[in-house]
């Protein structure tokens, strides 16, 4: 069973887009990494929560708000580009890069545990659905 097929599911709807969200995070991160030896190279990341609340329309536990038709559907993880920043405040090394391993290590074990609890949220909710088909009977 795919994601795709519980569309029109507004709790899995919101958990795709925070998935959309940790997925560029984790292209953020990966960059960071992958440049860690490149000159010049400064480095980029996103304030997560900030770009969560935009894709799913949502801030923090207050209801959404209906002022547009972006904010209805969340909008894309095309959207979430523009949420990445350059990273301010970093130790700039001689050859004018600020990437820290330790830094970026930290960011990659954070989005990865949120990755593993949506994925969680979406196998539990699944698992919901399976058992209300099933009119309580295990499957």
């Amino acid at each position: 069973m795919s994601i795709e097929s519980l569309s029109g599911d507004r709790f899995i709807d919101q958990i795709k887009q925070a998935m959309d969200v940790i997925s560029r995070r984790q292209q953020l991160v990966a960059s960071n990494v992958g440049n860690i030896d490149t000159p010049g190279y400064r480095a980029v990341d996103m304030d997560f929560d900030k770009a969560l609340q935009e894709a799913t329309g949502t801030e923090a536990s207050l209801p959404m708000l209906h002022g547009s038709a972006r904010h209805l559907d969340g909008g894309t993880a095309a959207d979430l580009g523009s949420l990445a920043h350059e990273v301010e405040g970093l130790a700039m090394r001689p050859d004018g890069n600020n990437v820290s391993l330790d830094r970026e290590m930290m960011n990659l074990a954070a989005t990865k545990h949120r990755y593993e609890v949506s994925a969680s949220l979406v196998r539990q909710r699944i698992r919901l659905m399976r058992y209300a088909i099933g009119e309580g009977r295990s499957s």
